[in-house]
């Protein structure tokens, strides 16, 4: 009989087999990019498209490769030896902000492979830095232009990238060339004694302008303080001055003041009395009008007509009867006799 426990391990090394060639076939057919990364994709050595991958999980055929090309911010930093016109060695570094632009990726791996900086920028600036030292003297590549190094070697950086047309980008104000060290001379230490020595006499000589600059101001302040102390006095005696004057124009408005006051008030007392006079003018020659009215009055009212109208009435009015010769003839003459065609005691 056939072994079943031989069978049994067969089959699980078979499923073993199985699953471990299916994770491998797996594993060939994915690829994460990372961030601040792209992929280029590949087959047999030869790129098969014109544009790349993004970060992430990219699942692809076994047959194709990912060439993964880093385009974040990248510094190099370039060593380098370099020799001046007057044969002073030098030795330096350089750093560089580079970046390879996306969209450039594809073409500068076509052209430069998966490190275009090796040769556009370790490379390039080497070269550079030697060809402008073999231009200067120590001096000035030591003192008199070594400000404008890092400016220069940015602008040969960029129009060399241009032309080689690598796809790297050189980040403005990101370069930057450290001072050089001197291999067969001690050039550096002559010119920072001479530094040293400008640094002194400089020195001195600003001191000196300080100190005469010091004087001068001291004696300015004196000046000043001199007709400060003067304008003081003057301001004080002046002060006392016009506080008299002031008092005096207070005393003189004051006075002034009173003065208008008892003016207000006497023509306020003259315009009473001229209202008083005026009221009793007025009254009085209401009263008189009143009574050449009451005159007029009366001149009408006691005339001789109507005295004897009054008489007549008054008379009729008694309800007497007279006889005999008892009227008054007093009374008789003063209105002018009766009528003599009256009669005598009878009424009519």
């Amino acid at each position: 009989m056939p072994n079943n426990n031989c069978t049994s391990e067969v089959r699980i090394c078979s499923y073993v087999s199985a699953v471990v060639l299916v994770l491998a076939i797996a594993n060939c057919c994915y690829t994460i990019v990372q961030p601040r990364h792209v992929c280029i994709w590949q087959q047999f050595g030869r790129v098969t498209t014109n544009f790349t991958s993004g970060s992430g999980l990219h699942w692809h055929s076994p047959l194709v490769l990912c060439v993964d090309m880093y385009v974040g911010m990248d510094v190099d930093v370039v060593e380098y030896e370099c020799s001046t016109k007057d044969g002073i060695r030098y030795k330096g570094k350089v750093s560089i902000t580079n970046q390879l632009m996306v969209e450039e990726v594809v073409n500068s791996y076509l052209i430069h492979g998966p490190k275009p900086d090796r040769a556009n920028i370790y490379d390039q600036t080497e070269f550079l830095m030697q060809s402008r030292c073999a231009e200067h003297s120590s001096r000035e590549w030591l003192v008199d232009n070594f400000t404008s190094h890092d400016e220069n070697l940015h602008g040969d950086l960029v129009e060399s990238q241009l032309a080689a047309n690598s796809g790297l980008r050189i980040i403005k104000g990101k370069t930057k060339v450290y001072k050089m060290q001197p291999l067969n001379s001690d050039i550096d230490k002559t010119i920072q004694q001479e530094a040293e020595h400008r640094a002194k006499a400089k020195t001195a000589g600003e001191e000196k302008k300080l100190n005469d600059k010091l004087a001068e101001l001291a004696a300015a302040q004196q000046v000043n303080t001199d007709a400060l102390e003067r304008n003081r006095t003057k301001a004080i005696e002046q002060r006392k001055s016009d506080s008299q004057e002031t008092e005096l124009e207070r005393q003189k408005r004051k006075l002034l003041a009173e003065k208008q006051r008892q003016e207000i008030r006497h023509q306020m007392d003259c315009s009473k009395a001229q209202k008083e006079a005026n009221v009793t003018l007025t009254n009085a020659n209401a009263a008189a009008e009143a009574k050449k009215i009451d005159a007029k009055a009366n001149e009408v009212w006691l005339s001789p007509a109507n005295l004897k109208r009054l008489a007549i009435d008054s008379f009729y009015n008694n309800a007497k009867f007279v006889f005999g010769d008892s009227v008054p003839t007093a009374w008789l003459s003063q209105h002018e006799q009766w009528d003599t065609t009256i009669t005598r005691g009878s009424r009519l």
